[in-house]
């Protein structure tokens, strides 16, 4: 479930994706978008937003060793 808008993994069609997910809180959607401007801003209507299967949110930690 999507606690928070963020970077994650999702698996759509079978296929995994690292994409940036921001809710829709007008339409109670998602917005999928990508940091490669030759796709395309996918936007998935609330009915269809449980389907979309979330692996896991992408964390960076930095810091010395």
């Amino acid at each position: 479930q999507l606690q928070e808008d963020g970077v994650y993994v999702i698996e759509q069609d079978g296929q995994d994706y690292v994409k940036l997910l921001q809710r829709d809180f007008v339409g109670g959607g998602l917005r999928i978008v990508s940091y490669n401007s030759d796709y395309p801003v996918q936007m998935i209507d609330a009915s269809k937003a449980g389907d979309l299967r979330i692996i896991g949110r992408v964390v960076w930690h930095g810091g010395d060793i």
